[in-house]
């Protein structure tokens, strides 16, 4: 996590610099401390703002509309920086630990012969995370009510075929996954492709890797999210 903010830090750059000076301007000293502006700690700020645009409550200090898409952007760069977005390994390594026990539960269910919907309510800073996981994160901040669905298709016509022929490949590739963002298809692949594209994200020992104490061990380990 240390890592993750001096990451932030580092990436913040003048747009970042120029909007403390700004907030530090519309706010007193300590609702600027409560804030965490002064460590360039936009995401509380950013949650307060966007959610009284969304409800029409008046805001106390005024933002131009500029200022308001400034603190979205940096608000969800400073959550991917701590994710390690798109630096390689590092990346990896913080998916293996935020929500590769997930993502390998949900794989895992996806390959068993039997299936069923799955409705999984999280917050927006669980969302942006699954983005980056699977690749597809745009640089934004999830909006409200902002949806992954995770789609498994059967191909009919190669389950037919896989019969005709007695094709393994055509058997195995008779699946196909779609990963559709608030409406919009980020991906199509078929399950094997899929389970490849997220197994190296998924822990073999996630409490291993953690580390995690005793008391959370029994907490995390006792369940599935399915």
């Amino acid at each position: 996590m240390k890592a993750g903010r001096d990451r932030w830090r580092a990436a913040a750059g003048d747009t970042a610099e120029a909007l403390v000076a700004r907030l530090k301007e519309l706010l007193n000293e300590e609702q600027a401390r409560d804030m965490g502006i002064e460590q360039k700690n936009f995401v509380k700020y950013r949650d307060w703002v966007i959610a009284a645009e969304a409800h029409g409550v008046e805001k106390p200090w005024p933002l131009t509309e500029l200022e308001v898409n400034t603190l979205d952007v940096l608000g969800a760069l400073q959550v991917a920086q701590l994710l390690a977005w798109r630096l390689g390994e590092k990346e990896v390594e913080c998916t293996r630990a935020s929500l590769g026990k997930f993502i390998g539960e949900m794989v895992e269910e996806m390959s068993k012969a039997e299936r069923k919907l799955y409705l999984v309510s999280a917050h927006d800073t669980t969302v942006l995370p699954l983005l980056v996981a699977f690749g597809v994160h745009d640089g934004l901040w999830p909006p409200f009510c902002a949806n992954i669905a995770v789609e498994l298709w059967e191909n009919q016509e190669l389950v037919d075929r896989a019969a005709e022929i007695g094709s393994a490949e055509a058997e195995e590739d008779r699946f196909l996954v779609r990963v559709v963002y608030n409406g919009e298809e980020k991906l199509r692949m078929t399950l094997g492709e899929f389970g490849e594209l997220l197994q190296h994200k998924i822990p073999a020992n996630w409490n291993g890797e953690c580390g995690v104490g005793s008391k959370l061990l029994s907490r995390a380990s006792g369940g599935s999210n399915f």
